[in-house]
Parts: C-alpha cells; sequence; structure tokens
C-alpha cells in the first residue's frame, strides 16, 4: 500500500506531466486527441502541440485549443521536419518531471495519466507502460503488442522483455531518462532506437495491466510494401544496434 506522502502527491496531483504531441496532416482526428489529454482525470499536465507546418486548419484547431485552456502550448515548425524531430522537440520545451507522447490520430482513455503516475509512485519505476488498443475507421478494434491484466514491475533483464512493444506512445517517462537522448533523423521505427537506450537507463519499467492508449490503424498503410525496404532494414538497424 502507498504510504501517506505517495497518497498525497497522487491525489493532490502535485507531479506535473508534460504531453508531447506532433501533428500533421491529421485535421479530421486531433480535436478527439487533443480532449482525450485535457480531459484526462490526472489534472496536472501540459500539452505541447507541435505543429509540423501542417497543411489545413490545423493551427486554428490547435489554438482555438490554446485559447480555452492555459496547460496548451503550441510550437510551430516553419517547415516539416516528420515525426521524429517533432518528439525532440516538443521533449525539448518539456517542464514536467515526467514526459508521454501521443500522436495525433489517437487518444487516451481518460484515466491513462493516473494509472501510469500511480504505477510509477507505487513501484519507484522510471517507465510506466500501458495496454494498447488498435482501432479502425470502420469501427474494428483488437489487441495490440502483448496486454497483460496485472500490474507487473520488470527489473534487472526483464525490462528488456518490454521491447517487444517499442513505441514511445503508451509509456509514461521520468523526464530525467532523456537527458542527452536523441531521436535520429531520418529513419523509420525511431521509437525502437530511442526505447533501446531509455531502457537502458532505466531500473525499472512496471506494467499497469491497464487499457489507456488507442491507436489508429489505417489498413494497408505499412502491411503490404516491398519487404526489404529502407523501413525494413531500419527496423532491422534498430533491433540489433
Amino acid at each position: 500500500r502507498m504510504n501517506n506522502s505517495m497518497d498525497s502527491r497522487i491525489l493532490n496531483h502535485d507531479i506535473k506531466i508534460s504531453v508531447v504531441m506532433p501533428v500533421y496532416n491529421t485535421e479530421k482526428y486531433v480535436k478527439r486527441c487533443v480532449e482525450s489529454v485535457l480531459q484526462q482525470t490526472y489534472r496536472n499536465i501540459e500539452l505541447i502541440i507541435v505543429d509540423d507546418c501542417s497543411p489545413g486548419n490545423i493551427k486554428e484547431i490547435a489554438q482555438y485549443f490554446a485559447n480555452a485552456d492555459s496547460r496548451v502550448q503550441i510550437i510551430s515548425h516553419e517547415k516539416n521536419k516528420g515525426l521524429f524531430r517533432a518528439r525532440l522537440t516538443g521533449a525539448e520545451h518539456a517542464t514536467g518531471e515526467y514526459i508521454a507522447f501521443i500522436d495525433s490520430d489517437d487518444y487516451l482513455e481518460r484515466t491513462a495519466l493516473e494509472q501510469m503516475m500511480q504505477a510509477i509512485l507505487i513501484s519507484h519505476s522510471e517507465i510506466a507502460i500501458c495496454n494498447i488498443m488498435r482501432f479502425y475507421d470502420d469501427g474494428c478494434t483488437e489487441e495490440f503488442y502483448n496486454p497483460t491484466d496485472n500490474q507487473e514491475v520488470l527489473e534487472g533483464i526483464r525490462r528488456f522483455d518490454t521491447l517487444n512493444q517499442p513505441s514511445v506512445c503508451n509509456k509514461l517517462f521520468d523526464a530525467k531518462l532523456f537527458a542527452n537522448i536523441s531521436f535520429p533523423y531520418g529513419k523509420f521505427y525511431e521509437d525502437t532506437y530511442v526505447y533501446h537506450e531509455l531502457l537502458y537507463k532505466a531500473d525499472k519499467v512496471v506494467l499497469t495491466g491497464k487499457t489507456g492508449y488507442w491507436y489508429l490503424s489505417r489498413k494497408g498503410s505499412i502491411l503490404g510494401r516491398s519487404q526489404f525496404s529502407n523501413r525494413y532494414f531500419d527496423f532491422i538497424e534498430a533491433v540489433y544496434m
């Protein structure tokens, strides 16, 4: 059971979480994504929207939320630099003790951040991981990666078991882990590169056992491409670096 000081830090939301959201060409989905962050049961957050020179009305949508909620800040790239650089820009501007990432066509369960923060404080871990559900525009859903029903702490070599789900988007990280970490430019599977490094720096990882992240998947967006593409070789490099 938590001691009183931990109870207080969770209930009072004393710890600030920075949520980094790169945005590019997701006008159809971004409102749902932003609302899922701002409606979190854990209230002490900042949402850093990185506008990666997106076409359409993204700027107006982002500014609407920034005007309505002081927890939202917008950072704009003058030219498109890609998802990976946008994530790095957001992380560099984060002021929270913990950092989470979300892609702008996905969304969070309302309790996702609170559950991950609570799991970190109880277990003294540096990384918390929630389960992901994959969903499609046609309404179909399916489990993604390897979900678990139980909260579990992984330390020592066992923490590397989580490399089977290398996305940075279903996780909450101690911001100190990002010291001297950079997202590799121009690579596919940049999450895999970065998550390897973060795991090496962390002592413990905690699985919440709860679904917290909903991932939009477009059928045929990656599967079905030529097997031996740059994407394929970047994946091999990321895994075996």
